[in-house]
């Protein structure tokens, strides 16, 4: 599978999640205090940042070596597949936004067992691809400043949303778990 084929399905997948975002949020009290909006704007940013220096001289590797393709991507496939996983576990509960339902169980399994934020994993990991796809180590930090504390932002957003959500049971479970890798952070 091509870098540009893990690329569009997932771009399609994000475009999914969207449209779901949009159904789901009608029956849901929204928790997000604008970090949704920050998000989008890193990745924007960074984006926009990493492909204006990907070919300068801060080069990963020549164009004709080809492992650094490979390298990439794992890390997109990989990220694919945890953010799949994590959509797949909380079914209709996943959403793009920070939300809290009344019926919405604390799910602690798949994944959710060793981290409290695999769909969060899971875009870190295709981020880091994308970056490594560029070919420039610049580009993979341009990236990663920009994205990495967006996201740290809407994990401390939706941890607050969740203690108020469940409480203790929370406080438990986050005593348990580590936020996005396992026994580490």
């Amino acid at each position: 599978m091509t870098l540009r084929a893990i690329i569009a399905i997932w771009c399609c997948f994000e475009i999914g999640l969207a449209v779901h975002d949009r159904i789901a949020r009608r029956e849901a009290v929204v928790r997000d205090t604008g970090s949704k909006a920050l998000i989008l704007i890193a990745i924007a940013l960074g984006l926009y940042l990493a492909f204006r220096v990907r070919g300068s001289s801060l080069a990963l590797t020549p164009e004709r070596e080809v492992w650094w393709s490979y390298l990439a991507g794992v890390f997109m496939l990989l990220g694919l597949a945890t953010r799949i996983h994590a959509v797949i576990m909380l079914r209709r509960y996943f959403t793009t936004t920070v939300t809290l339902r009344s019926e919405q169980p604390l799910v602690r399994s798949g994944l959710y067992r060793l981290i409290r934020h695999p769909g969060y994993l899971g875009s870190l990991l295709l981020f880091g691809g994308l970056g490594i796809s560029m070919r420039s180590w610049l580009s993979v930090l341009i990236l990663m400043v920009f994205v990495v504390p967006a996201f740290h932002y809407r994990i401390r957003i939706e941890e607050h949303a969740m203690h108020e959500r469940f409480g203790a049971e929370y406080t438990k479970y986050r005593r348990a778990t580590k936020r996005l890798v396992p026994w580490i952070y």
